[in-house]
C-alpha cells in the first residue's frame, strides 16, 4: 500500500483507495463511507460528491469522469 492510498474494510476484504477522487482531487480519506445490507460498500467524495464503489472502483454518481484504480489486499474470510 503506498502513501497515496487508505484502507477500507468491507465485510469480505480490505481495499486500498487512492486518497485523492478522480474529478478534482478532493480527499477521499474525508469522505463519507456507507455500506448496504448487501455488503457494497461506497465512497464519497466531500468536496463535489462523486460515489465510488469501494470494491470495483467504479463511479457510481458525480462529477468525475473516471473509476478509481482500488486494489484488494485480502480476503477477511479465506485468512489471507
Amino acid at each position: 500500500m503506498s502513501a497515496h492510498t487508505f484502507r477500507i474494510r468491507t465485510e469480505e476484504a480490505e481495499y486500498a483507495v487512492p486518497v485523492e477522487c478522480t474529478h478534482r482531487k478532493g480527499w477521499l480519506k474525508c469522505g463519507k463511507i456507507s455500506r448496504t445490507k448487501h455488503g457494497g460498500c461506497f465512497v464519497t467524495c466531500p468536496l463535489h460528491f462523486s460515489t465510488f464503489d469501494v470494491q470495483t472502483g467504479r463511479q457510481v454518481s458525480g462529477p468525475a469522469s473516471s473509476n478509481l484504480a482500488t486494489t484488494k489486499l485480502h480476503d477477511l474470510n479465506s485468512g489471507g
